[in-house]
């Protein structure tokens, strides 16, 4: 062909950044958000080739928010990544180029907008006298309380968080020890801001 192995390599890695750069089309022209496996995995390859998602592949900033927040936000929703893998979430953030206050931001959301969300289903399925519907979604809140110490932001009405509190308590904690289910406990009371009940 008569380039050099220098030019060679740029011209491979010029293909490969053009390549990239279709596939992040394709990841944001689904009507449809991409899955956590599809990010990582364009994630892990731009990375591979030393690729800044940015500068090199063009994806904007907020671009890349949406990414870190498709990839990690069905593991925060399901229990799968919790406030034990920051060590994940610092890589994944890292990895996409984003600030660690622009990944705080990110999870804070994510916590908080399903937070709400729980709580009026939980408050709903109280009054309705479903309390193992109720307790479910408590249940989930409480994996969320536990990425901020408890403190969600939520304000119920006093009466209506010792429903769901007293439903939550007498509910079956069958294979959890007594620890753990204290430490729910503690959790669900500071986020409904009721840590007197006993």
């Amino acid at each position: 062909l008569g380039i050099t192995a220098e030019e060679g390599e740029d011209l491979m890695l010029k293909t490969q950044t053009k390549v990239l750069s279709e596939e992040a089309s394709v990841l944001f022209g689904s009507e449809k958000e991409p899955s956590p496996e599809t990010i990582k995995a364009f994630r892990e390859k731009c990375n591979s080739l030393g690729l800044d998602l940015q500068n090199d592949i063009g994806i904007s900033k907020a671009r890349l928010v949406d990414l870190f927040q498709y990839e990690i936000g069905p593991g925060i929703n399901s229990g799968d990544i919790t406030n034990d893998d920051g060590d994940l979430i610092d890589e994944i953030r890292d990895s996409l180029g984003l600030a660690e206050e622009e990944g705080e931001e990110v999870i804070e959301s994510i916590i908080s907008t399903r937070s709400r969300g729980l709580l009026a289903e939980a408050k709903s399925f109280v009054l309705r006298g479903m309390a193992a519907d109720a307790v479910a979604r408590l249940k989930e809140l409480v994996q969320y309380a536990a990425f901020v110490d408890g403190d969600l932001g939520l304000a119920p009405e006093k009466s209506d968080a010792q429903k769901m509190y007293f439903s939550f308590a007498a509910s079956d904690f069958e294979g959890l020890d007594e620890e753990t289910v204290e430490k729910q406990k503690v959790l669900l009371k500071t986020a409904l801001g009721i840590p007197d009940v006993e």
